[in-house]
């Protein structure tokens, strides 16, 4: 979380949180990433769970898409 915008943190922590608790694929979030030379560019990830043969989580994706503008 080191990278994201401090005013999108919690946002960012509680969407997780429910990812999490609701194994819900395709969950989308957006927020501000904080580049190498300071300035701040707007992404949106979705995250897809990968189970094992038991159904339980193995991992999970994420693919962060950037944005031009806020959204």
């Amino acid at each position: 979380m080191e990278f994201v915008h401090p005013d999108d943190c919690q946002a960012i922590a509680a969407a997780f949180s429910e990812f999490l608790a609701n194994r819900e694929d395709g969950r989308k979030v957006e927020y501000r990433y904080c580049c190498a030379d300071g300035d701040y560019l707007w992404l949106e990830t979705v995250g897809k769970f990968h189970f094992d043969d038991a159904g339980k989580p193995k991992d999970i994706l994420y693919c962060p898409l950037p944005r031009r503008q806020k959204p």
